[in-house]
């Protein structure tokens, strides 16, 4: 039947390849790390509770480590670079060492301000180790604005949920690296881990895929000798992986952690199909029929064992891998 209606086949395979093309163009990339948990997780649970209070804002967590860390000048750079990202449209709030609010006992009354009127960086020596003993003595500054050795100060912004805080990062890259001639700056917080992890997920899918082509053409031509075979055998592979991402964007499952390898073990497991029946076709290069009737069983039930072993990471508790076997499977 397929060598009656070869043409017809081709056309077809082409045109769902394209369609699915289309849909692969505009899969999600999501670099989201909280579906890697399980959902009966303790940690999990505690987000869920804790973390979600507001979903519009993620954190950037600045550390900034020094032996003196409390020294005027470098307070004063504080200061200046704080007034910078605050101002950025994307902050929503900001905490740091100068304007955390902290309880004092004065003139018989309990007070709530900041360490140093208006928020304000020292001006003196004396200032600067008031704020100091002020920060060191307040349970509510420790480890959120003051390291708990006191060898380490942190600056906390809360920021707008947006797909890529590229732009915003580059922003502020200025003002960090003022407060890098007095500190050693360190990016932690949600939005880091999120960017980190988005550039990697646009970064690798391509590589990737261009490496195990590139390998599989290398180990075919090696294997059979016949560039004509090899591009058939690579061709039925990319379009297969191209059909899963297609999948995948039609299905709303997105290009994460686990599921950015499915195109490149589709890419191997079809053409290891690919394979044995080009190897067929050299022992019988006249007969095609025979050929393709004596390997259609064996890769049958391979494709079929394949299938049944990712259908069982449909199991998981991580949502993330579950993904993974229902687009692999």
């Amino acid at each position: 039947m397929f060598l009656r209606h070869t043409r017809m086949i081709i056309i077809a395979w082409i045109m769902i390849t394209v369609a699915l093309g289309f849909a692969a163009a505009r899969v999600d990339i999501n670099p989201e790390v909280l579906r890697l948990l399980p959902r009966d997780d303790a940690a999990h649970r505690l987000i869920d509770t804790y973390g979600q209070a507001d979903k519009n804002v993620n954190h950037l967590i600045i550390v900034l480590r020094a032996a003196e860390p409390f020294s005027t000048i470098g307070l004063q750079a504080i200061e200046v670079a704080n007034q910078a990202i605050s101002s950025h449209p994307l902050i929503v709030s900001s905490v740091t060492p100068l304007n955390l609010p902290s309880f004092s006992f004065a003139n018989g009354r309990l007070q709530l301000a900041p360490a140093m009127p208006g928020g304000r960086a020292p001006r003196s020596d004396i200032e600067a180790e008031r704020l100091q003993a002020a920060l060191q003595d307040a349970p509510e500054a420790r480890n959120l604005v003051i390291a708990d050795g006191g060898t380490a100060l942190a600056l906390v912004y809360g920021v707008e949920v947006i797909p890529d805080y590229q732009e915003f990062l580059a922003s502020i890259q200025p003002s960090l690296d003022a407060l890098a001639n007095h500190f050693q700056v360190i990016k932690a917080g949600w939005i880091p881990l999120h960017q980190a992890t988005l550039k990697a997920l646009y970064r690798d899918p391509p590589i990737l895929g261009i490496v195990a082509i590139a390998v599989v053409i290398l180990t075919l031509l090696a294997a059979l000798g016949r560039l004509p075979v090899t591009i058939a055998v690579v061709a039925v592979a990319v379009s297969a992986a191209v059909w899963s991402v297609g999948l995948m964007s039609l299905t709303s499952i997105p290009i994460g952690i686990i599921t950015l390898v499915v195109p490149i073990l589709v890419i191997a497991l079809t053409s290891s199909y690919g394979v044995h029946l080009a190897f067929r076709f050299r022992l019988r290069p006249g007969d095609i029929p025979s050929a393709a009737a004596e390997v259609m069983r064996p890769v049958t039930l391979a494709a079929l064992t394949t299938i049944a072993g990712f259908s069982t990471l449909l199991l998981s508790t991580i949502p993330r891998l579950r993904e993974f076997g229902l687009i692999s499977a």
